[in-house]
């Protein structure tokens, strides 16, 4: 009697513990939940995440940002926006958040972040002259260094003027 009593009270525990995050893929919206209805062969077969964060990047990486309750508004810092070739700030909307000047919309988790424009250009953008990359990023217009640099592309130096 005292053993079925202990099954029922570890079966009880294991039951109560914290909820997990589980990808919503019969309910369409493409989000994780926590709302403790996950289907049980998803917590049998470890689609379960601990964490927001975990679930939507293993299985809504590109619906990073409404995975994540679209609560995000970015951080200001700057990523590199290739196709552009400039680098923008993190932000969710030019004015989200405060001081979001030139806005690229959210960065994805796996984007690097920098502190300044300038930093983002040295470290991503190299093969461009590091102040017309900056002034590119922050709609500037760019006076030039005077010095001279390889262009790689059509194998010659040219004037950074």
């Amino acid at each position: 009697m005292n053993f079925s009593r202990t099954c029922i009270l570890l079966a009880t525990a294991s039951y109560t513990t914290a909820q997990v995050y589980y990808p919503d893929w019969q309910g369409g919206t493409n989000v994780c939940l926590n709302d403790g209805l996950e289907p049980h062969w998803m917590t049998l077969n470890s689609y379960t995440e601990p964490t927001l964060d975990g679930c939507c990047v293993k299985y809504f990486k590109w619906n990073y940002n409404a995975c994540m309750n679209d609560t995000i508004v970015g951080s200001g810092d700057w990523y590199v926006n290739y196709e552009d070739k400039k680098c923008v700030q993190d932000c969710a909307s030019a004015t989200s958040p405060p001081g979001c000047t030139y806005f690229g919309g959210l960065a994805t988790p796996t984007e690097t972040l920098y502190t300044d424009a300038l930093s983002c250009c040295e470290s991503k953008l190299a093969y461009i002259a590091s102040g017309l990359c900056q002034a590119n990023s922050m709609d500037m217009v760019y006076a030039g260094s005077e010095l001279w640099r390889p262009d790689y592309e059509n194998s010659r130096c040219v004037q950074d003027c």
